[in-house]
Protein backbone atom coordinates (compact mmCIF):
# COMPACT_ATOMS: atom_id res chain seq x y z
CA UNK A 1 0.00 0.00 0.00
CA UNK A 2 1.52 3.16 -0.74
CA UNK A 3 2.12 5.70 1.92
CA UNK A 4 1.58 9.76 0.89
CA UNK A 5 5.10 10.72 1.70
CA UNK A 6 4.54 13.71 3.88
CA UNK A 7 3.30 11.05 6.33
CA UNK A 8 6.67 10.22 6.61
CA UNK A 9 9.19 11.65 9.00
CA UNK A 10 12.43 10.93 9.66
CA UNK A 11 13.61 10.20 13.51
CA UNK A 12 16.96 9.18 14.52
CA UNK A 13 18.15 8.10 17.59
CA UNK A 14 19.17 10.05 20.83
CA UNK A 15 22.19 9.84 23.27
CA UNK A 16 21.95 10.77 26.72
CA UNK A 17 23.72 13.86 27.48
CA UNK A 18 23.83 13.23 30.87
CA UNK A 19 25.80 10.29 30.74
CA UNK A 20 27.78 11.28 28.08
CA UNK A 21 29.32 14.91 28.37
CA UNK A 22 32.43 16.44 28.48
CA UNK A 23 34.83 17.45 31.23
CA UNK A 24 34.81 13.68 33.07
CA UNK A 25 37.86 12.89 35.05
CA UNK A 26 39.93 10.39 32.57
CA UNK A 27 43.63 10.88 33.84
CA UNK A 28 43.73 7.19 34.57
CA UNK A 29 42.27 6.14 31.46
CA UNK A 30 44.98 7.99 29.61
CA UNK A 31 47.70 6.61 31.68
CA UNK A 32 46.50 3.22 30.99
CA UNK A 33 47.41 3.60 27.56
CA UNK A 34 50.50 5.10 28.83
CA UNK A 35 49.81 8.37 27.13
CA UNK A 36 52.24 11.31 27.64
CA UNK A 37 51.98 14.83 27.38
CA UNK A 38 51.97 16.10 23.71
CA UNK A 39 50.84 12.76 22.77
CA UNK A 40 47.49 12.63 20.82
CA UNK A 41 44.86 9.75 20.99
CA UNK A 42 42.22 8.48 18.12
CA UNK A 43 39.58 6.54 19.57
CA UNK A 44 37.06 4.31 17.88
CA UNK A 45 34.10 2.33 19.27
CA UNK A 46 32.13 -0.41 17.52
CA UNK A 47 32.40 -4.21 16.92
CA UNK A 48 35.37 -5.12 15.37
CA UNK A 49 34.03 -5.52 11.58
CA UNK A 50 35.43 -4.49 8.03
CA UNK A 51 33.33 -1.84 7.12
CA UNK A 52 33.85 0.29 10.47
CA UNK A 53 37.10 1.56 8.99
CA UNK A 54 39.51 0.69 11.77
CA UNK A 55 41.64 -1.33 9.44
CA UNK A 56 42.10 2.18 7.52
CA UNK A 57 43.18 4.25 10.97
CA UNK A 58 45.80 1.64 11.96
CA UNK A 59 47.16 1.53 7.79
CA UNK A 60 47.33 5.31 8.31
CA UNK A 61 49.31 5.80 11.45
CA UNK A 62 52.72 5.17 10.05
CA UNK A 63 52.22 7.95 7.90
CA UNK A 64 51.04 10.42 10.65
CA UNK A 65 54.10 9.22 12.81
CA UNK A 66 55.88 10.02 9.54
CA UNK A 67 54.41 13.47 10.06
CA UNK A 68 55.63 14.05 13.25
CA UNK A 69 52.56 13.46 14.86
CA UNK A 70 52.86 11.68 18.61
CA UNK A 71 49.75 9.57 17.96
CA UNK A 72 48.17 6.34 19.76
CA UNK A 73 44.77 4.59 18.90
CA UNK A 74 42.47 2.90 21.16
CA UNK A 75 39.87 0.36 19.98
CA UNK A 76 36.97 -0.39 22.30
CA UNK A 77 34.70 -3.35 20.71
CA UNK A 78 34.65 -7.25 19.94
CA UNK A 79 34.19 -8.85 16.75
CA UNK A 80 35.19 -11.29 13.76
CA UNK A 81 37.88 -8.62 12.60
CA UNK A 82 39.75 -8.71 16.26
CA UNK A 83 42.80 -11.09 15.09
CA UNK A 84 43.01 -9.37 11.70
CA UNK A 85 43.55 -5.78 13.22
CA UNK A 86 46.08 -6.98 15.26
CA UNK A 87 47.70 -8.79 12.60
CA UNK A 88 47.35 -5.35 10.77
CA UNK A 89 49.15 -3.37 13.70
CA UNK A 90 52.08 -5.61 13.83
CA UNK A 91 52.23 -6.14 9.64
CA UNK A 92 52.46 -1.41 9.55
CA UNK A 93 54.85 -1.53 12.75
CA UNK A 94 52.10 0.19 14.74
CA UNK A 95 51.25 -2.81 17.40
CA UNK A 96 52.85 -0.53 20.28
CA UNK A 97 50.39 2.58 19.15
CA UNK A 98 47.86 0.58 19.14
CA UNK A 99 45.89 -0.53 21.90
CA UNK A 100 42.60 -3.11 21.96
CA UNK A 101 40.65 -2.39 25.04
CA UNK A 102 37.99 -4.72 23.83
CA UNK A 103 34.54 -4.62 26.37
CA UNK A 104 34.77 -1.35 28.85
CA UNK A 105 32.89 -0.77 31.47
CA UNK A 106 29.58 1.15 30.85
CA UNK A 107 30.84 3.66 33.67
CA UNK A 108 34.30 4.38 32.06
CA UNK A 109 32.88 4.64 28.23
CA UNK A 110 31.98 8.35 28.46
CA UNK A 111 35.27 8.85 29.71
CA UNK A 112 36.82 7.26 26.94
CA UNK A 113 35.74 9.58 24.92
CA UNK A 114 36.77 12.26 27.07
CA UNK A 115 39.94 10.84 26.46
CA UNK A 116 40.51 10.99 23.46
CA UNK A 117 41.54 13.75 20.90
CA UNK A 118 39.40 12.58 17.92
CA UNK A 119 36.70 10.11 17.34
CA UNK A 120 36.86 8.03 13.97
CA UNK A 121 34.97 5.51 12.51
CA UNK A 122 35.87 5.74 8.41
CA UNK A 123 33.02 3.57 7.25
CA UNK A 124 32.59 2.29 3.89
CA UNK A 125 30.16 -0.52 2.10
CA UNK A 126 31.49 -3.60 1.71
CA UNK A 127 29.44 -6.29 -0.29
CA UNK A 128 26.32 -4.21 0.68
CA UNK A 129 26.77 -4.15 4.27
CA UNK A 130 26.85 -0.28 5.79
CA UNK A 131 26.32 1.68 8.42
CA UNK A 132 23.06 3.04 9.15
CA UNK A 133 23.46 6.03 11.50
CA UNK A 134 26.25 5.62 13.84
CA UNK A 135 25.12 6.43 17.34
CA UNK A 136 28.67 6.34 18.28
CA UNK A 137 29.22 9.37 16.70
CA UNK A 138 26.85 11.18 18.84
CA UNK A 139 28.23 10.26 21.93
CA UNK A 140 31.55 11.36 20.61
CA UNK A 141 29.78 14.59 20.05
CA UNK A 142 27.91 15.02 23.47
CA UNK A 143 31.71 14.49 25.00
CA UNK A 144 32.52 17.50 22.87
CA UNK A 145 34.69 15.13 20.24
CA UNK A 146 34.74 15.85 16.69
CA UNK A 147 34.90 12.87 14.62
CA UNK A 148 35.81 11.22 11.33
CA UNK A 149 33.20 9.45 9.35
CA UNK A 150 32.74 7.85 6.32
CA UNK A 151 30.68 8.80 3.08
CA UNK A 152 28.36 5.72 3.11
CA UNK A 153 25.57 4.57 4.41
CA UNK A 154 23.84 7.11 7.35
CA UNK A 155 26.69 8.68 8.81
CA UNK A 156 25.43 12.05 7.14
CA UNK A 157 22.27 12.29 9.61
CA UNK A 158 25.06 11.88 12.80
CA UNK A 159 27.90 14.13 11.10
CA UNK A 160 27.96 16.69 9.27
CA UNK A 161 30.70 17.49 6.84
CA UNK A 162 33.02 20.84 7.80
CA UNK A 163 30.90 21.41 11.19
CA UNK A 164 30.59 18.63 13.51
CA UNK A 165 33.05 16.64 11.94
CA UNK A 166 34.89 15.76 8.53
CA UNK A 167 33.56 12.88 6.19
CA UNK A 168 35.46 10.95 3.97
CA UNK A 169 36.02 8.20 1.20
CA UNK A 170 36.26 5.17 3.70
CA UNK A 171 37.75 3.29 0.77
CA UNK A 172 40.47 5.68 0.43
CA UNK A 173 43.40 5.75 2.67
CA UNK A 174 44.94 8.85 1.21
CA UNK A 175 41.91 10.95 2.35
CA UNK A 176 41.58 9.11 5.89
CA UNK A 177 45.52 10.02 6.66
CA UNK A 178 44.76 13.43 5.37
CA UNK A 179 41.89 13.91 7.62
CA UNK A 180 43.40 12.51 10.28
CA UNK A 181 46.70 14.90 10.24
CA UNK A 182 44.57 18.18 9.87
CA UNK A 183 42.18 17.16 12.69
CA UNK A 184 45.60 16.35 14.99
CA UNK A 185 47.96 19.38 13.62
CA UNK A 186 45.00 22.14 13.72
CA UNK A 187 43.48 22.58 17.46
CA UNK A 188 41.24 25.20 16.68
CA UNK A 189 39.75 23.46 14.34
CA UNK A 190 39.13 20.22 16.28
CA UNK A 191 37.97 22.51 19.44
CA UNK A 192 35.40 24.39 17.35
CA UNK A 193 34.14 21.34 15.65
CA UNK A 194 34.29 19.10 19.16
CA UNK A 195 31.97 22.22 20.16
CA UNK A 196 30.02 22.38 17.62
CA UNK A 197 29.04 18.27 17.66
CA UNK A 198 28.19 18.78 21.30
CA UNK A 199 26.11 22.02 20.89
CA UNK A 200 24.31 19.83 17.97
CA UNK A 201 24.12 16.53 20.14
CA UNK A 202 22.71 18.56 23.06
CA UNK A 203 19.89 20.67 21.42
CA UNK A 204 18.64 17.99 18.80
CA UNK A 205 19.86 14.43 19.93
CA UNK A 206 18.94 14.24 23.19
CA UNK A 207 16.55 12.31 24.38
CA UNK A 208 14.25 14.88 25.48
CA UNK A 209 14.83 16.72 21.94
CA UNK A 210 13.75 13.16 20.45
CA UNK A 211 10.58 12.42 22.79
CA UNK A 212 9.40 16.27 21.78
CA UNK A 213 9.70 15.70 18.48
CA UNK A 214 8.11 12.55 18.16
CA UNK A 215 4.88 13.79 20.09
CA UNK A 216 5.32 16.63 17.91
CA UNK A 217 5.11 14.32 14.63
CA UNK A 218 2.08 12.30 15.79
CA UNK A 219 -0.68 12.67 13.67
Amino acid sequence: MDVDERRIVQINPGVDVQRFTPNLDCADLQESVALSAGQNLILSVGRLSRRKGFDQVIKALPSLLKSGLDVKYALIGIGEDGQYLKDLAVQFGVEDRVHFLGHVEAIDLPRWYNACDIFAMPNREINGDTEGFGLVFLEAAACGKPSIAGLAGGTGSAVLDGETGIRVDGDSLERITDSLEEMLTNSVLRMKLGERAMNRACADFSWEAVADRTKSEVV
